[in-house]
């Protein structure tokens, strides 16, 4: 995006989101600004650590919270709980903080709404109202519905529930304006979304009739979210011990708050909460047990992982403090004070240990992701340089692609997956798996580990030409690769009879050419997706007049073509946005050879 200068990447392979309603957002301009992304990532994971400690500051306070409880639930949220990629504390606020706003904004949300429209805002209440609505803009557009779905609506559903039982209040016009607003810019943020492409992956329904077993793989996923598992085998009285019951009583203290469900929704059970009178705190807690119930119904009818619940789970651990300060209030001050020191030695507790135990133990197991000699880097850049080699193919090693495309972008890398056998390529462009970005001459680099899965056509078309680091190095000046069958605006993309997709009939060569000499349907294209208007060129070289090129849209016959003899090409346009596929048939024995299929969109 930095280089682009561009939040939206033409040709990107969107996995999940359009990856910028997380650290991204603050790591891209300081990475403009510095060049270099590990400072800029670590500088914006402060920055939201930071609004995070405003966001529950202001919110308790806004409820009346004392400062003890202010303090302990910042610190619970805090906690390093996992280490692991897709775990608690990276999806939170280390490294790519995915989760960090998807969590914040149904937080916000409530903040927002238990504002007071009689009262003047303070600067900070209207910067965090503004916060408020670009962030959910810019989710919006990134992941398009998933907040709103999992986050908002339960919120939503909350003030209906209080308008029907209680009718209109004081800051009735101000949270309609709110609810109104926050629609409509989620509202717009989607179609912005689906205008660019980006397709968030919602997931799929659950199909079940073990309810109560599924009930519980959902509430263990929940309870993974705090790895109180993190060690195994450990004797009770031990560091370790004792770390795994101070992870178990912070699962309980978080889990106190489920004693609101019943609340959740502002639904009442009894009459004396039907007259009740409807306060900040009330509505604090209502609409944030509401949130937690709400994403754990939605995961049980759809796909849950343990990080699925950061959206509910926080809500939960911040009603859970709120719970736990009404509970303590009934004492003494020595007991309430003993409470809150006593669950501040569990957090403690936990994040020594985790500091001290888990983390290091975490880069040791994925040692290969976090360390690296720059010095490498810079001698496959050398090789590649020496051998006027534009691109390297690394065997079934995404990490080393991953560094070297943040370390040069001179140079094309691209994972040859030796279970697909095929070139593939995640968050990245797609038009980067496609021939057109290849170069005759290239390298293969082959871990010391995957030796022993080195394709046959490596053996025999290329050549060994030393190592770098743990890596094997092999050289060929030809190159039979295409990961992918694509037709894109404003691209020349190229297929050969080996891109996925393709059927073939005959010997391909070194080079990804098709020698056909025999009648019959000789080559079946994959079928391809045109977007936009585009030309297509056949390269090819036939012995006799007897070979045709038919192709189909939408599978109906619009183009047969004739393959001449002495022509080295057949060039056709086509207007019609569709799905096509390309058909070569041979009907005499003398020799055909497909090269290449060339898409200009």
């Amino acid at each position: 995006m930095g280089d682009k200068k561009s939040i939206f990447l033409p040709q990107w392979d969107y996995i999940t989101t359009g990856e910028f309603d997380c650290a991204t957002l603050f790591a891209l301009p300081i990475y403009m600004l510095t060049g270099n992304v590990r400072i800029a990532f670590g500088v914006a994971n402060v920055i939201n650590i930071a609004l995070w400690a405003v966001v529950i500051w202001k919110l308790l306070d806004r409820v009346g919270a004392r400062k003890e409880t202010r303090l302990l639930a910042m610190v619970a949220i805090f906690t390093l709980y996992d280490f692991g990629m897709l775990a608690y504390t990276n999806m939170m606020f280390i490294f790519g903080g995915q989760y960090v706003y998807k969590a914040l904004l149904p937080i916000l949300f409530v903040y927002v709404l238990l504002g007071k429209k009689e009262k003047k805002a303070s600067v900070l209440e209207k910067a965090l109202l503004l916060i408020y609505f670009v962030l959910l803009f810019i989710n919006s557009i990134s992941s398009g519905i998933y907040v709103f779905l999992s986050g908002i609506i339960p919120v939503v559903i909350c003030e209906i529930m209080y308008r029907l039982r209680k009718g209109t209040d004081d800051a009735l016009k101000y949270r309609t304006v709110m609810i109104i607003a926050t629609v409509a810019v989620a509202f717009i943020g989607n179609v912005i979304c689906l205008i660019v492409g980006i397709r968030p992956n919602t997931g799929n329904m659950t199909y079940t009739t073990e309810y109560l077993e599924h009930f519980i793989a959902v509430f263990n996923d929940l309870i993974k979210l705090y790895n109180p598992f993190a060690y195994k085998g450990g004797r009770t009285v031990s560091p370790a011990g004792i770390a795994i019951c101070c992870r178990w009583a912070i699962v309980f203290i978080s889990f106190i708050g489920m004693i609101k469900i019943p609340r959740a929704f502002g639904i009442s059970w009894n009459k004396s909460e039907k007259s009740k009178e409807i306060d900040d705190a009330d509505r604090f807690e209502v609409m944030l047990i509401s949130i937690f119930t709400w994403n754990f119904l939605l995961l049980f009818v759809t796909n849950s992982t343990a990080r699925y619940h950061l959206i509910g789970a926080i809500p939960l651990m911040l009603v859970s403090m709120t719970v736990l300060e009404k509970w303590s209030d009934k004492y003494n001050q020595f007991v309430k004070n003993g409470v809150y020191a006593l669950v501040a030695v569990f957090i403690l507790v936990v994040n020594v240990v985790s500091f001290t135990k888990s983390l290091p133990e975490y880069f040791a197991r994925y040692k290969d992701f976090y360390e690296f000699d720059m010095d490498y880097c810079g001698d496959l850049i050398e090789v590649l340089d020496e051998y006027e080699a534009n691109n390297l193919f690394v065997l079934n090693g995404s990490q080393l692609c991953e560094l070297m495309k943040v370390m040069d972008k001179d140079h094309i890398y691209e994972v040859y997956n030796t279970d697909l056998n095929t070139i593939v390529n995640y968050d990245y462009y797609i038009t980067e798996r496609d021939r057109s970005a290849f170069s005759d001459k290239n390298i293969f680099a082959i871990h010391e580990k995957d030796i022993d899965k080195m394709p046959t056509f490596i053996h025999e078309n290329y050549v060994a030409i030393g190592k770098v680091d743990t890596y094997s190095l092999y050289y060929s000046d030809s190159n039979a690769f295409d990961g992918i069958s694509l037709i894109a605006n404003g691209f020349e993309t190229i297929d050969l009879a080996i891109t996925p997709g393709y059927v073939t009939e005959g010997i391909v060569d070194e080079k990804g050419y098709l020698h056909c000499d025999s009648s019959g349907i000789k080559l079946t294209s994959a079928i391809i997706k045109a977007p936009c208007s585009f030309e297509y060129e056949l390269k090819y070289e036939a012995e006799d007049n007897h070979n045709t090129l038919e192709v189909y849209c939408n599978g109906e016959l619009v183009s047969t073509n004739q393959l001449e003899a002495g022509s080295t090409n057949c060039v056709l346009s086509f207007d019609k946005k569709g799905k096509y596929k390309f058909v070569v048939t041979k009907e005499s024995e003398g020799n055909l050879v497909i090269k290449e299929m060339v898409f200009r969109g």
